[in-house]
């Protein structure tokens, strides 16, 4: 069997089936593991050409567990690093953490500027194994608006013309959809007429109600 074989880790199963899908429509053969212990079991049993890890999580636990089933490539997206998720008092050690994770990584994947400038500021990052690719929108997909949905979707939330507002994304903490709640009722306060959507799911949904 010549197909390239890749382990995706990550803790979250929708991320991890999402991408798991497009791998294998790829026409990659695709594992799956949702943490260290998993991700180790299946790099020795599967065997797989390449091992890509996401989440603050998953990043910790399967490059170390690659190196050690012997996976040829390792390779991590930082979408933001932990340090920065309200854990100032142990900012040094999980600093420490990233950059031993980077360096047992083939690559690594930002999708910022600012994420590599700030890696290789606090020599997390090696330019040498840094890629910066963005996190992109297929924007033909998007160009054919359906104008029925727009004016269904003002009926219902904006029925007098308002200017309406809409979050889409994941309502938990490193998302901090807080944010936006707070940032509506300031607003709020000077633009009556405006009116706030947001659109999602996550461990903040009921607080944030």
């Amino acid at each position: 069997d010549m197909t390239q074989r890749i382990l995706v880790v990550d803790d979250e199963p929708d991320i991890t089936a999402l991408v798991a899908y497009h791998l294998a429509k790829a026409g990659f053969r695709v594992s799956t593991a949702a943490n260290g212990p998993d991700a180790l079991k299946a790099a020795r049993e599967e065997k797989p050409d390449i091992v890509h890890s996401r989440t603050a999580k998953a990043r910790f636990l399967a490059p170390l567990a690659a190196r050690l089933a012997g996976v040829r490539i390792v390779v991590q997206t930082i979408h933001g690093y932990s340090f920065n998720n309200e854990i100032d008092r142990y900012r040094g050690l999980y600093v420490a953490v990233e950059a031993l994770v980077a360096r047992l990584c083939h690559c690594n994947v930002v999708v910022s500027e600012a994420d590599r400038e700030e890696g290789l500021r606090l020599r997390i990052l090696r330019p040498s194994t840094t890629a910066l690719i963005r996190s992109g929108v297929d924007s033909a997909r998007i160009a054919d608006v359906d104008e029925r949905n727009v004016e269904r979707i003002r009926d219902r939330y904006a029925p007098d013309g308002e200017r309406l507002v809409l979050l889409v994304g994941r309502l938990s903490s490193p998302k901090t959809p807080e944010v936006f709640v707070e940032a509506a009722a300031l607003l709020l306060r000077e633009h009556d007429r405006a009116r706030f959507l947001l659109v999602g799911d996550g461990a903040k949904r009921e607080a944030l109600r």
